[in-house]
């Protein structure tokens, strides 16, 4: 009062902790001594200090926010653009400038260029930085152009009955952009552009989406992880737990889904895209597949020389008998020329026999071998190598496509194999040999690379086949005649040319080549952080094929193409595709307590200290008399009720005395009847009788006059 605190003893009754907090304020010992002397302590209900209103007000503006938060929430400023004047004596002679124009050409719309001086007038009508403007005779519909940026875009128009028409829109705010008109037009300036933001605004926009520190915090309220990456200031909490709900409610759907469905109900907005670009989940991250890895083409351009780049790798091929025999292909990335041979067994010893057999000896040693991470390529062939000078590159694990051009060739190799096989009956490993000859031989004389074969760019020619009539004038002689021995390697050859010419004409082949994949970079990793990397011969409960294992990252390779990851006590190489950041409960690791409970419950275990609490089950007194899902009772009345006495009734306005018996006067209430304190309760009152026409006016209960009815 007067500049001065004042103090008086008030009671209040309220259901809000917020407010109750706001009231209980109390002076101090310092506040007290500026205390007003001639202050009232019993005028608080003439008059309150601004301090007690400003605390309820403040206190009921809490309590709103808390209870309603979509209604009372403090709304953001929203920045609005400046809009073209409207000015119809100057827009008057823009229009009637082009209704000259269009008299005197074609009635065809025309875009005005920079150096227009209708440009000049028109930038002194519209404040925007203008991209397009565009003249139209009887426009039909609104403008929505694609070749150029713009947020805003307006339209001056003069209708067929001469009236001005002058409109602006924010894109941003438009569902339908292509909307006709309603009225018919005549003539119709359009303009696109950017509107001049304020400076002070423009700091604020660039703040608000600002992303905040990194947090993997997941919002409350939900079954599974669900949080908001480097959110901008601008997608506040409750914007995402709305984006959250809806993302759970449609059933997990993914970004694009929702773009849509937000679209087509018109609610998409900027806002609302920078929420959805920072949604994550950690179900749909574990639940989803590693990212495809990227096409190797059958003859990827390589710059080298012959023999510089070898490619190996195994491919089984089944006999007539049903037995699988390995076979060892290899292949120059320079000239695709392929050679390959069956093993006996996998050993690296015999698998360095082959290598020297069919390459290095009659082709020369590689500078560079490429092969995948099994047993049969370590051991001896790893040490040779390494003496001879050869780089040997292990490829990761189920990386398909570091080793694209072998596996597909062995595959190539492998179908015209099992062709002959089933047509010659072969069952052992020399007849698979003279077959594996003529299968490589159709390979590298009628597959090309560059209009050019395998043969040719390593010998210069292709070998000469016997028998070849149309081709060699002395074939006629040389050949043998049929019905000999002799010419079963040429009918060999021949059929093997006959199952690749049909292997190239095969569709399964184009819609392999023709599959669309995404070059996947490696992501910048912390050493020790959890990663889970994907393999194809795992199991999981959430997939039919495949399955996620959990891992540490140590390091990237040095080719930036494959990640070393740290399984238990294992080292593994694996793929830049094959990884992801582990999410939810794949990153907890248990701490020094959990582990000092896991160890004493294993010697507990061991030592057999541990008790059996297994009880009986309830027998019938205690089980449930009612069958599951049936109507609960209704809840029992008050013991007043029940025995049918007066009670009293609390709402939220006040009390209410309830009179089981009628009464012939007024009910005044007694000290003794009353769980409160009379001095709380107002002086008027309200008296409802059931079954009345009429019921009595309101009265002052403390006075004796109105007592009788």
């Amino acid at each position: 009062a007067d500049g001065f605190p004042s103090a008086a003893e008030c009671r209040w009754i309220t259901n809000s902790p917020v407010l109750a907090e706001k009231l209980s304020r109390r002076l101090n010992e310092e506040q007290l001594h500026y205390k007003s002397a001639g202050h009232d302590h019993n005028d608080y209900r003439k008059e309150l200090c601004d301090g007690l209103l400003h605390a309820v007000l403040q206190g009921i503006q809490t309590e709103a926010r808390r209870r309603n938060p979509s209604r009372f929430q403090i709304k953001p400023h929203d920045v609005y653009a400046a809009r073209p004047l409207n000015d119809p004596i100057a827009w008057g002679q823009i229009l009637d400038e082009l209704e000259a124009r269009f008299s005197n050409t074609h009635k065809k719309p025309f875009t005005l260029n920079a150096t227009d001086p209708l440009q000049t007038s028109l930038k002194n009508l519209v404040p925007w930085k203008l991209e397009k403007v565009q003249a139209a005779w009887t426009p039909q519909s609104r403008r929505f152009p694609q070749d150029v940026p713009f947020t805003h875009r307006g339209a001056a128009l003069r209708l067929n009955s001469g009236e001005f028409v002058l409109e602006s829109e924010d894109m941003a705010q438009i569902t339908y952009p292509k909307q006709r008109y309603v009225r018919p037009v005549r003539v119709a300036l359009f303009f696109f552009g950017f509107p001049q933001e304020d400076p002070q605004a423009t700091d604020k926009t660039a703040e608000d989406e600002t992303p905040e520190p990194a947090r993997t915090r997941p919002l409350h309220g939900f079954q599974t992880e669900l949080w908001f990456e480097d959110a901008p200031k601008i997608v506040d909490k409750q914007l995402q737990y709305t984006l959250a709900r809806l993302h759970v409610s449609m059933g997990h759907a993914p970004k694009a889904e929702l773009i849509r469905m937000l679209a087509a109900s018109g609610n998409l907005s900027r806002k609302v895209l920078l929420g959805l670009d920072c949604l994550r989940c950690g179900s749909c991250i574990r639940l989803q597949k590693p990212k495809p890895p990227p096409t190797s083409s059958v003859a990827p351009a390589f710059t080298g020389f012959f023999g510089e780049v070898l490619q190996a790798d195994l491919v089984y091929i089944r006999l007539i008998t049903g037995t699988a025999v390995p076979v060892l292909g290899m292949c120059c990335e320079a000239t695709n020329y392929h050679c390959g041979k069956a093993l006996s067994s996998r050993a690296p010893t015999e698998v360095l026999q082959v290598l020297m057999e069919i390459w290095y000896r009659p082709l020369g040693l590689p500078l560079h071998f490429k092969c995948d991470a099994g047993g049969e390529f370590g051991a001896e062939v790893a040490a040779w190598h390494g003496q001879s000078g050869i780089l040997q590159e292990i490829v990761p694990a189920e990386a398909h496509n570091r080793l694209g051009k072998i596996e597909r060739r062995n595959s190539l190799m492998r179908t015209l194999a099992e062709r002959l096989i089933d047509e010659r009956g072969a069952h052992n490993l020399e007849e698979l040999n003279s077959i594996l000859t003529a299968v490589t031989f159709s390979m590298n004389s009628s597959t090309y690379s560059y209009g050019r074969s395998p043969f040719q760019a390593v010998f210069g020619r292709v070998p000469r086949p016997l028998g070849d009539l149309s081709s060699d004038p002395r074939a006629l002689v040389l050949s043998p005649t049929p019905g000999e021995q002799r010419l079963a390697p040429e009918l060999l050859r021949a059929d093997a040319l006959k199952a690749l010419a049909e292997f190239n004409a095969s569709s399964a082949v184009k819609r392999a080549l023709l599959r669309k994949t995404k070059h996947v970079d490696p992501s910048d990793y912390q050493p020790g952080q959890p990663l889970a990397y994907w393999r194809w011969s795992g199991r999981s409960r959430q997939h039919k094929k495949g399955a996620w294992n959990l891992a540490r990252f140590l390091s990237t390779d040095p080719d930036r193409k494959s990640i070393w990851l740290q399984v238990g006590s294992t080292t593994v190489k694996v793929a830049n595709n094959q990884v992801r950041a582990a999410v939810g409960w794949e990153e907890w690791t248990p701490s020094a307590e959990d582990l000092t409970i896991l160890k004493d419950a294993e010697h507990n275990l061991r030592d057999a200290l541990w008790e059996d609490h297994t009880e009986e089950p309830p027998d019938a007194l205690n089980e449930p008399s009612a069958e599951p899902g049936a109507v609960a009772a209704p809840l029992p009345l008050p013991q007043e009720q029940q025995r049918n006495v007066d009670y009293w009734r609390y709402k939220d306005d006040g009390v209410v005395r309830v009179h089981v018996e009628p009464r012939l006067e007024l009910y005044v209430p007694q000290p003794a009847e009353c769980p409160f304190d009379l001095e709380d309760l107002a002086d008027t009152r309200v008296t409802y009788r059931n079954e009345a026409s009429e019921q009595l006016p309101q009265d002052q209960w403390r006075d004796p006059l109105c007592h009788l009815d």
